[in-house]
């Protein structure tokens, strides 16, 4: 297919590379699927790699015709190349290799091969786009977020477009999430439209801000002040705080530096602008203020904020507490790997170890923290000193040259930067914000680049060794694409597995796990969803007294299980569900029983500061007649977790089965003062 570059001209392999760029950022904010396993990331990560990989191609192509290395040198390349070096170490020396190549299954973004891709965009961007191709691809940027953001505006109504496209009814009931309360539209997560919307609102100021005698039709500033209003309502309705903040903190910067440099020129479009705000404000309110039409709603959404939004964000302790807790861990983490880190994407693999104590005491005490909520904090753990050193280098230089392009669209580039560094502080990167960090760079220098006299060039007949080159770049091509959808066919083949899991039928589930697994053996989390298949399958056979059957199943479940825990040895979960599956299983041979005990006493190794382990722990013990041992572990369980409910009143019913009748009472006067004083059970027990 590429040998079709022996008859198209330089300047099309150019407009080629420019139109995939404008395919990409178009998509990158719409994408999502309803077959895989994560709707909204997974499947934007999945559609950078394309197009990183035809970017890439074609640019190499374009270099091969050109019979020269097509290269545009920036301030960045150093900080970008030993930014990559130290990842590349940090992987190497990773608690879980495999992770930090792709990135926490789940997240994705922030794994080896997606800083990768960014960086290759950016060296493609800078090197083969010019300023009016630039303009082109953030406007095809905006429109995209500008129809998610409209979505957003309907689903706040009670209409979602989302729900509707994956069949399931027009309204927003297909979420658990309330998503009219704090919408998401095609991100995921309300923090992360947010954080998307708020880079792109001062590029928009920055496209209005036209100079006298400069030519801009009425329409297209029109578009830009209407997009401009649709994003900030849009952002009202997400309720982030952090999102708010970053728009706060980029409006002050972009009008500071605009009134500093064109002095009074555009200041009554700023105060409209700023006026026009302030009275979306007032009329839909924020986390902070009510609207002044609807209080009592405001006070109504609060409430229901706080028992239905996601993890630190609303629900039992403030965020804000939860936070501070969790950067505390992030900073134990590196003090324990201070050099590299534990590798990229491996939060969720070592903040168990260094789980503060404090986090027990939260509503969210028992929740899966993959990320640091904090980028900065998230880098100095999982990359150590020297990851965490070139990231804020590497952010030095970027703000350096963003800073260097004093125009209106420049200081726009420069505050919507500097929003995600914001956002940042108080979340994390996810696709749509990694990809406007590397190529707002990008952006401003190609700026520049208008007016520049392009190269004409009528290629004629491809010499043999171009056309060798070519093939050798189209079959690399064509092999990373194919494994790129292997990727993606497997992770939909294990989310049918695990829907089928969850609907009790392990038989189906079991058929589709096999096909994941033959196409990506090396996912720990692929086996785990085998083993759970393969362990109730077992039991089905049991109950149907067919025993010996049921035995080869639970062979294979205690075997997959072992195989998912070996691929990926500090997931502590994956011991929770193999001890759950050992305890399943123990009607076919009673050492399971012991074997499960085992496993939780590693996973207390991994996780030592986990209450909930101490409490399996203890429930193993008294199946095994050791309730001495029993009693240490639910005594450490309350102690580490001291509002454990369910470990008090195990332990208070263990003290008065032996009658240690003050110590029993002792637990049960605990749990009806301190914790749940209308406890039925608890009353019955107490005496």
């Amino acid at each position: 297919m590429l040998f079709l570059y022996s008859s198209i001209s330089y300047t099309n392999q150019v407009l080629m590379i420019s139109i995939l760029f404008n395919i990409l950022l178009f998509l990158i904010p719409l994408i999502f699927f309803k077959t895989t396993s994560e709707l909204f990331e997974f499947n934007k990560i999945i559609t950078l790699y394309i197009f990183t990989i035809l970017i890439t191609t074609v640019w190499a192509v374009k270099s091969i015709v050109a019979k020269k290395i097509i290269f545009r040198r920036t301030i960045l390349d150093w900080p970008l190349i030993i930014f990559l070096v130290i990842l590349v170490l940090s992987s190497i020396f990773s608690l879980d290799f495999r992770t930090s190549i792709f990135g926490y299954y789940s997240r994705f973004n922030g794994g080896l091969f997606s800083i990768v891709s960014y960086v290759l965009l950016y060296w493609g961007y800078v090197s083969n786009m010019d300023g009016e191709m630039t303009k082109k691809s953030i406007i095809f940027f905006l429109i995209s977020t500008g129809i998610a953001s409209f979505l957003a505006i309907l689903e706040h109504f009670g209409f979602s477009t989302t729900c509707g496209l994956m069949g399931v009814g027009w309204n927003n009931s297909c979420w658990v999430q309330d998503v009219q309360n704090r919408v998401y539209s095609t991100f995921g997560q309300p923090n992360w439209l947010a954080a998307t919307i708020v880079t792109l609102i001062p590029i928009l100021f920055g496209f209005t801000l036209i100079k006298k005698g400069d030519n801009i039709k009425v329409n297209k500033l029109f578009f830009f002040y209407f997009l401009s209003i649709i994003l900030f309502v849009t952002l009202l309705f997400t309720k982030s705080r952090s999102g708010l903040l970053g728009f706060a903190i980029a409006d002050l910067i972009f009008c500071g530096l605009i009134l500093f440099k064109f002095k009074k020129e555009f200041i009554k479009k700023l105060v409209i602008f700023n006026i026009i705000f302030v009275i979306l404000i007032s009329i839909i309110g924020t986390p902070w203020n009510s609207s002044i039409f609807k209080f009592s709603e405001f006070k109504k959404s609060k409430t229901e904020n706080t028992s239905t939004g996601p993890a630190l964000e609303s629900g039992g302790t403030e965020s804000g507490t939860i936070r501070k807790i969790v950067w505390q861990g992030a900073v134990k983490i590196w003090t324990n790997y201070p050099i590299l880190g534990t590798g990229p994407e491996t939060f969720a693999f070592a903040y168990p170890m260094f789980k503060p104590l404090e986090h027990n005491l939260t509503t969210e005490w028992d929740f899966i923290y993959n990320k640091a909520h904090n980028e900065y904090l998230n880098y100095l753990a999982t990359t150590g000193t020297l990851g965490f050193i070139s990231y804020l280098t590497l952010i030095g230089f970027i703000v350096y040259q963003l800073f260097q392009n004093k125009s209106t669209f420049g200081i726009s580039l420069l505050a919507g930067f500097l929003s995600i560094l914001i956002t940042n502080f108080f979340g994390f990167s996810v696709v749509s914000t990694s990809l406007l960090f590397f190529l707002l760079p990008a952006i401003t220098l190609t700026n520049k680049l208008e007016g520049e006299k392009k190269e004409k060039l009528i290629l004629n007949n491809l010499d043999n060794k171009q056309k060798i080159y070519i093939l050798i770049s189209t079959i690399i091509a064509i092999i990373f694409l194919y494994e790129i959808s292997r990727y993606f066919i497997a992770d939909i083949y294990y989310n049918k597995a695990r829907l089928f899991n969850r609907s009790d039928n392990p038989v189906k589930a079991r058929e589709e796990i096999t096909k994941a697994l033959k196409i990506s053996p090396k996912e720990a989390i692929f086996w785990n969803e085998s083993a759970i298949s393969n362990s109730d399958i077992a039991v089905l056979l049991a109950n149907n007294n067919e025993n010996d059957k049921g035995l080869e199943f639970a062979k294979l479940a205690t075997y997959e299980s072992e195989k998912a825990v070996n691929l990926t040895k500090n997931n502590v979960n994956l011991r929770k569900t193999q001890s759950t599956i050992y305890i399943k299983l123990t009607s076919f041979n009673s050492n399971y029983l012991t074997n499960a005990e085992d496993t939780v006493k590693l996973a207390i190794i991994i996780s030592p500061n986990d209450p909930k382990l101490y409490y399996q722990l203890g429930l193993l013990e008294i199946k095994l007649n050791k309730l001495e041992d029993a009693i240490l572990n639910f005594e450490k369980a309350v102690q580490i977790k001291p509002n454990y409910r369910d470990a008090r009143f195990v332990l208070g019913s263990l003290y008065k089965d032996i009658g240690e009748t003050s110590k029993a009472n002792e637990n049960f006067k605990y749990i009806l003062e301190k914790i749940a004083p209308d406890d039925e059970a608890t009353k019955k027990m107490y005496n």
